[in-house]
């Protein structure tokens, strides 16, 4: 008689918890629990995504170069301040995470530099002496972050590709011609600036730019060959039309 008694309080005491348990699931409705991540998120960062184009250009000031003849001699190119012009198009995501947006575009352009002096085994020749141009005209693929939800858009940003340099007709009075030769070779860019949005379609940019053409082989008329870097900080401003 008691083990059946104790079996029917048993039964009862079990069925009971399971009830409570199930109330008090249903009264919280998971409340304490955190969030399950969404797709929303994501599904809202898309739908805001799009095409765009664009070009931009300014002034470029680089850095010293230099290639040898033969002695051997070393020549030191320094450089007038140039301009560059490029043209773009990208995708974006425009709020990727927490007010982050995204870019990826391509973009071809080109950079025009003329020479101010040459520096021949150490004897720095004169304006009116020292002549010539370097030309390069690169394609690079870019990626970008964008910052905020305003109007103004802060962003870095960084960009791999291609370059061909040209070196037109270096040389000096009496040595005409001693480099005149173009080469291809990797480039690397980054870059940190500023977005206005003026409507929905259009924005307005500037950015500074550090680019580098690595290990252009070229050949001077006298029979060396050089690996020449061409380094330059650059300072653009652009247009973007957003589709």
């Amino acid at each position: 008689m008691v083990r059946r008694i104790f079996k029917y309080l048993l039964a009862v005491t079990v069925f009971s918890g399971w009830g409570s348990l199930a109330a008090l699931s249903a009264d919280a409705e998971f409340a304490d629990f955190p969030d399950v991540p969404q797709m929303d998120r994501l599904d809202n960062a898309f739908r805001e995504a799009g095409f765009y184009v664009g070009a931009r250009g300014g002034v470029v000031l680089a850095n010293d170069s230099e290639f040898t003849i033969t002695g051997p001699d070393l020549v030191e190119n320094a450089y007038e301040m140039g301009y560059g012009g490029y043209s773009f198009i990208g995708f974006e995501l425009p709020d990727l995470y927490r007010g982050a947006g995204l870019r990826v575009e391509g973009e071809v352009g080109l950079i025009h530099l003329d020479v101010e002096t040459h520096t021949v085994g150490g004897t720095e020749r004169s304006e009116d002496d020292s002549f010539g141009s370097t030309e390069a005209i690169a394609g690079f693929l870019n990626a970008y972050v964008d910052f905020g939800n305003g109007g103004l858009r802060p962003f870095i940003g960084g960009g791999v590709g291609v370059a061909r340099v040209t070196f037109d007709d270096h040389g000096v009075t009496g040595a005409l011609g001693v480099m005149d030769d173009a080469g291809n070779a990797f480039a690397w860019q980054i870059m940190a600036g500023a977005s206005v949005y003026l409507a929905d379609a259009v924005s307005l940019e500037g950015m500074v730019r550090h680019q580098s053409v690595m290990d252009v082989e070229l050949v001077s008329s006298t029979g060396p060959t050089s690996k020449v870097d061409l380094t330059s900080t650059q300072v653009l401003f652009g247009a973007r039309y957003h589709f």
